[in-house]
């Protein structure tokens, strides 16, 4: 609020320059200036509208004023240099009702420093509007406090349509009440006398009339009182607040609306768990009946949750949170303690005073942290890694012979290749601002050269922690590779353990070949992956043979029809060995052992699996996933406290017990599981939970 207020007196203060062209409108806009949340309505309508989207300059107020189809009025601003007081035809205090009442107004107003109002007729409704101008700006709240006191210590009834002050006492963040403008053309705004005759006069007269009577008020006296007033008012809100608080005991002490809310929460409470994914709703409802109407903080608000919830029907049956189910209630009650969400009621969240400081401290902080040289460093490092996104899902597209020829047709393919590979998102800005990498007009020889050696990148990926490297052999040796060591194939290729007893046989190297991932092609004739084993290309030939450990039979390497026609074969693989020895090479023996039709699947683990080996291991892994934040639990009797596990952060498993675990393992999307970093958190007994899919080795 105070940040808009802000920008109210500064565009007060611009408008100055864009005053009317005439003098009377100059003169009138010095004390008619604040165009904020103005009011307006048509001359033969009664309901106003309050225009929010734009502010009026002095210029459009005037021009607003002479409107004769249009009635204007203006709200008050942080200052002011007027105040007026309304009296309806019909109130009490009107002269034509109690001339007496209307008179003692004048003298409780002379009291605080306010001697000469100027009377004006606001309307053909014959109602009255005192004004009292001032001949300097000052606070409009304390202002209107010093009214509403002054008035209501001498028994006035301060309400719409018997008596209003103008500024009002408004609430916080609220907006003042709008005043219709005086003396607008066809309004039945008139000047009148102490009779309460209407005056021949025009807007001139006005002026000047405000001009003699703001030089006679007692100004001194006047501001004096503002802070005391103020002082006043705000105690007796507060006594106010403490009275409302301490009366509620009971429901015939709640309102209706509130006797209304605590029984809908009563009635959930009550009904309990009918199902799953319910625990944390009925927590926060509970949560809130033993805050709001139990008037419960801190462990007893606590305590009195879990007894409620445990106790309520379907607990048992259905909460999945049962393992964890106080560290739930410490999560919400500690974000509803800290956002004030709800308080007990009656009472009021406290009002924050500091917020233009808070704002420029701030911002302070980070114009200091982020130095001219820090930022270029940092808008260098996003623009490289979008560059490297849009080359390598060119490069893709390219490889797989998919690239559209149509501009935007392109965009979008690009887009869904850098969430799919990278899980982020590219704007339409970016895209157009490194048209030079995928756009069909703009791209050079240079960009295409770049994306082709992308796309000739073999991608990185983390090794499984039991993969261990195969040292390259000496280049007299490629000619024949022996398998004196059994290969070494990922945990999630590997074929079933066989007996050592049949560790005479060692699968072909096709064999090994066929293992690899179903959805790429076997091994070229020039190249295999190093998973296995590391090649010179230029040292490989159709001729190279492979001895096996048994009986040192040798195959060649399959051509490439024969590797194709290979993954369709139905053929076991003695039958497939039997028809690719050369004719030249003895038969390979076969072996009628049972042993040997032993199923060589090539599922990959699954994720929950996977994970368990990790936690069981304590394997070092790295979370690239979002920022995650939760409670954990500290060593040493401290309480739960909030920390945060950060992208690309290297983490451990501290356990596998979240309810995704326990119910839905098999889902990999929401599976999620514990983990601190393994720095600084020598005093973590618990973890934050993430999601799995996030997790990988450490590279």
């Amino acid at each position: 609020m105070k940040i808009r207020q802000n920008c109210q007196e500064k565009n007060t203060i611009s408008s100055k320059n864009l005053t009317p062209v005439s003098e009377s409108g100059k003169r009138f806009v010095k004390w008619f200036k604040h165009g904020w949340d103005f009011i307006t309505k048509p001359n033969d309508e009664e309901k106003w509208k309050t225009e929010k989207q734009y502010p009026l300059s002095a210029r459009q107020i005037w021009q607003h004023h002479q409107n004769p189809d249009l009635i204007i009025g203006l709200r008050f601003g942080t200052s002011t240099n007027y105040l007026v007081i309304d009296i309806d035809r019909h109130s009490p205090y009107h002269p034509n009702n109690n001339p007496k009442e209307f008179k003692r107004i004048y003298q409780t107003l002379e009291t605080i420093g306010l001697c000469r109002p100027l009377i004006i007729q606001s309307s053909h409704s014959q109602g009255l509007h005192l004004y009292y101008f001032l001949n300097e700006e000052i606070p409009t709240f304390k202002a209107a406090c010093l009214l509403r006191v002054t008035l209501k210590t001498a028994n006035f009834s301060i309400k719409d349509g018997t008596l209003e002050i103008f500024p009002n006492v408004k609430s916080y963040n609220s907006l003042y009440k709008g005043l219709r403008l005086p003396l607008q053309p066809n309004s039945g705004s008139f000047l009148v006398d102490d009779d309460l005759n209407i005056l021949e006069s025009d807007l001139e007269d006005l002026l000047n009339q405000a001009e003699i009577t703001a030089a006679a008020q007692d100004l001194k006296t006047f501001k004096s009182l503002l802070e005391n007033a103020y002082s006043r008012l705000k105690a007796q809100r507060s006594n106010k607040q403490a009275t409302q608080h301490s009366s509620h005991q009971n429901d015939n002490d709640l309102s209706l609306k509130a006797q209304l809310w605590k029984q809908a929460l009563e009635a959930e409470t009550a009904e309990g768990w009918t199902g799953s994914n319910q625990t944390n709703y009925l927590l926060i409802k509970i949560t809130t009946y033993c805050l709001v109407f139990l008037k419960l903080q801190k462990q007893e608000l606590r305590a009195k949750i879990r007894e409620i919830a445990t106790a309520a029907p379907g607990y048992q049956q259905y909460c999945r949170h049962q393992h964890e189910i106080s560290k739930r209630i410490e999560e919400i009650c500690y974000y509803t303690e800290q956002n004030q969400h709800y308080l007990p009621y009656c009472s009021f969240p406290a009002r924050s005073d500091n917020l233009r400081a808070t704002f420029e401290q701030t911002y302070r902080q980070i114009n200091e942290k982020t130095k001219p040289r820090e930022l270029a460093t940092q808008l260098n490092s996003h623009t490289q890694k979008a560059q490297q996104q849009i080359l390598k899902a060119v490069a893709t597209l390219e490889k797989q012979n998919k690239l559209a020829n149509q501009i935007v047709q392109r965009r979008e393919q690009i887009r869904a290749i850098i969430k799919e590979q990278f899980n982020t998102g590219i704007s339409t800005a970016t895209l157009n601002k490194h048209q030079e990498l995928w756009h069909p007009k703009h791209r050079t020889i240079e960009t295409i050269f770049k994306a082709f050696k992308v796309s000739e990148e073999t991608p990185t990926t983390p090794e499984p922690e039991s993969l261990k490297p195969v040292k390259p052999l000496p280049e007299e040796d490629l000619t024949t590779i022996t398998t004196e060591k059994p290969l070494i194939v990922p945990q999630s290729q590997q074929l079933e353990r066989l007996p050592e007893e049949d560790l005479t046989t060692i699968a072909p190297i096709y064999e090994v070949c066929m293992m690899l991932d179903p959805q790429s092609s076997l091994v070229e004739d020039s190249q295999l992956t190093d998973d296995f084993v590391t090649f010179n290309q230029s040292s490989l030939s159709s001729n190279l043979t492979f001895s096996y450990q048994s009986d040192n039979k040798s195959l060649p390497i399959l051509p490439q029809k024969q590797k194709a026609n290979l993954l369709n074969s139905t053929q076991t693989h003695n039958e497939l060995d039997d028809s690719l020895t050369p004719q030249n090479q003895p038969q390979r023996t076969k072996k009628t052992n049972n042993s040997q039709s032993r199923s060589r699947s090539s599922q990959p683990v699954p994720l929950h699996i996977q994970i368990k080996r990790w936690a069981k291991k304590r394997t070092l892994l790295v979370y690239t996933g979002n920022d995650y934040s939760g409670l954990v639990d500290l060593k040493g009797g401290k309480t739960f406290q909030l920390r945060s596990i950060k992208t690309n952060e290297l983490v451990v498993i501290t356990d596998c017990t979240h309810s995704s675990f326990l119910f839905e393992p098999e889902n990999e999307t929401r599976l999620l599981v514990y983990v601190k970093p393994l720095n600084n958190s020598q005093d973590w007994k618990s973890g934050v939970a993430v999601p799995a899919k996030f997790l990988q080795l450490e590279s």
